[in-house]
């Protein structure tokens, strides 16, 4: 029998990153508790047969990956004749695309970590790219996620992203970057919006105008106020 109070029953059964026990949650179900019981299960049967190592492929233990819900997406930009912003969650276009002689740079955090999947650059705090970093979104549909897809302009062929497959009219979606969710939580803390701006300047002796669309992570655009898509990691 739990002797919490209200507030902080309900803050540890919500979040499954900030809870102090393994009891169930919005975010993931029984997910944890029954990855523990599955161990715990595994662990019983190598005592009792002198067995190692984790071989019972019917158990979650054993299949940890299985389980993941999250993964990368990269952020990449470029100001090579027009000003473009690209979401991926491949790696390897990220690596295509960023290679020596190619007009796409990789937007890194400015937040070092021992293990990352993405570039470091202490820079990126103080410069405009802060809130245009990369982030991690759901693998797997769900209660409470919306799909984010990749889009493109049809007229000027500029990258967007959108929560329909319709791109809000703005243009053809390519592909689902992953699933995002519809309420802040312990998991998806960070907010994301869809910023817009114009272009204009020169390119060799050819003057050009356009829009282009960036994301924005926990912070309003620069240019007004744009409503939440969603909420990532």
């Amino acid at each position: 029998m739990h002797l919490l109070t209200s507030r902080v029953d309900r803050i540890d059964t919500f979040g499954a990153f900030r809870s102090r026990d393994i009891e169930p949650t919005e975010e993931y179900g029984s997910l944890f508790l029954d990855t523990v019981a599955s161990c715990l299960r595994v662990l019983a049967s190598n005592a009792g047969t002198g067995a190692r190592g984790c071989m019972h492929t019917n158990e979650t233990c054993c299949d940890i990956e299985g389980t993941r819900d999250h993964k990368p997406v990269w952020s990449l930009a470029t100001w090579q004749n027009k000003t473009d912003f690209l979401l991926t969650d491949s790696a390897e276009e990220e690596q295509i695309l960023t290679c020596p002689g190619e007009p796409w740079r990789e937007i890194c955090v400015a937040v070092a970590r021992s293990q990352t999947d993405f570039c470091y650059d202490a820079r990126t705090a103080a410069s405009e790219d802060a809130m245009r970093g990369p982030f991690y979104v759901h693998i797997k549909p769900g209660a409470n996620r919306l799909p984010l897809y990749r889009c493109v302009s049809d007229s000027a062929g500029v990258h967007f992203f959108a929560t329909n497959a319709e791109c809000d009219g703005l243009g053809i979606h390519e592909r689902v970057l992953g699933y995002i969710a519809t309420a802040r939580n312990s998991d998806m803390a960070r907010s994301l919006r869809r910023c817009r701006a114009t272009d204009s300047g020169v390119v060799g002796r050819r003057a050009f105008a356009g829009t282009h669309f960036y994301h924005s992570l926990d912070g309003d655009c620069p240019l007004g106020r744009q409503p939440i898509l969603g909420y990532v990691f």
